[in-house]
């Protein structure tokens, strides 16, 4: 099993899928089950398949990001974006696209990049990602085998964000019950926003104990038509435990100077041994207010576990990150650690950062919160 270093000692680990299912409004995180990737297959000229998506703000694109493979490489194509025809299907006509040839595409899953003409997409506007096969056998497009409808980016529900494909009998567009893998480039970076870079989202596991710590840098958001202020009461994360842990996890929510406005503790009496890296709701003491868009952190807090006595705290990431990071949740909001021999106390939460930045994991965490129908207020 190969080790990464990040910040700390990270254990590379592929975390098992289990059932997806639509977050309510009410929770923001990184717990989309973006991840769960499953390969769909565009078999016949007349059956392009691609992702629908709303563009929540205007964006220049002249590349697009997709795993797109051929496993016979035999396969030419094209690779665009259609307008929507106002009911929620493709226009039929490019706005921008590139076309492939045989032979050019990887035979395995693998991440490619199409340059495309430049093109702005509209704020407001529905857009359609497609491949359309016009030669060959068959080409695999992978996408997310969840259905949360909702970007990674900022956790915004999006009605429209899914997959679907042309049906060859009727020539009718077909939504699918996945969600998109895809992001959209402007001069060699994700555009922040649009689309979803976590198909096979690759998992990694952090040591938790009292003298290497882990924290997460987040921007809260809301949906749009929701209230500006929530109270938050309970916290979800994914961890596994080892044989000798005897303190309870702890997680504290602070404000963008690091005080704690919140925390939440649960029992080692209720966490089973080698629990698989599961999800588990840490339950908050009270329920803490947050705003819309202003900074906050969530920090694990043990104070007396030592090394072999740690829980095993999931982190995942984009791959490549220079590339898709931007499109990831939050964009630069990221997981930092405390390493060995330094705490939360001495923690720069102002930055810069250093050697302490992880410029591209982060937390796998999910807050719950009810709205309290406040005004919005930013604190920064």
């Amino acid at each position: 099993m190969k080790r990464l270093t990040i910040v700390i000692a990270m254990a590379a680990v592929m975390v098992p899928a289990t059932a997806s299912h639509v977050r309510a409004q009410g929770h923001h995180g990184t717990t989309g089950k973006w991840n769960f990737h499953f390969p769909i297959a565009v078999t016949d000229t007349a059956n392009p398949r691609g992702f629908r998506f709303t563009a929540m703000e205007a964006a220049t694109v002249d590349a697009i990001v997709l795993r797109l493979y051929d496993l016979d490489m035999e396969a030419d194509g094209t690779v665009g974006i259609q307008s929507d025809d106002g009911s929620g299907n493709p226009s039929g006509t490019w706005l921008t696209s590139s076309n492939f040839w045989a032979g050019e595409l990887a035979n395995y899953a693998k991440i490619q990049e199409f340059d495309v003409p430049e093109v702005t997409l509209t704020t407001g506007s529905v857009y359609h990602v497609l491949v359309e096969k016009t030669a060959g056998v068959s080409l695999d497009l992978n996408t997310s085998n969840s259905r949360t409808q909702r970007r990674p980016y900022d956790y915004h529900y999006d009605p429209m964000f899914t997959t679907e494909h042309k049906e060859v009998s009727s020539g009718r567009w077909i939504q699918d019950d996945l969600d998109p893998f895809f992001a959209l480039v402007n001069n060699g970076v994700a555009v922040s926003g649009p689309g979803n870079p976590y198909e096979q989202f690759a998992y990694s596991t952090v040591p938790c104990y009292k003298d290497a710590q882990l924290g997460q840098r987040f921007t809260f958001r809301t949906d749009f038509n929701e209230a500006g202020s929530v109270q938050v009461t309970s916290i979800d994360v994914r961890f596994s435990i080892g044989t000798n842990v005897t303190e309870d996890l702890k997680l504290k929510l602070r404000d963008a100077a690091g005080t704690v406005i919140g925390h939440g503790t649960l029992s080692t009496n209720d966490i089973t041994e080698d629990a698989g890296f599961q999800e588990h709701t840490i339950t908050l003491d009270s329920p803490v207010l947050l705003h819309r868009d202003t900074t906050y952190w969530l920090t694990t807090d043990q104070t007396t576990a030592v090394y072999g006595e740690h829980y095993l705290i999931v982190l995942g990431f984009c791959n490549p990150p220079n590339l898709l990071k931007k499109a990831s949740y939050g964009g630069t909001d990221v997981a930092f650690g405390v390493t060995p021999g330094h705490n939360w106390d001495n923690f720069n939460w102002g930055g810069p950062w250093g050697a302490e930045k992880t410029d591209h994991w982060d937390l796998y965490f999910g807050l719950n919160y009810t709205s309290v129908g406040e005004t919005a207020v930013n604190t920064e």
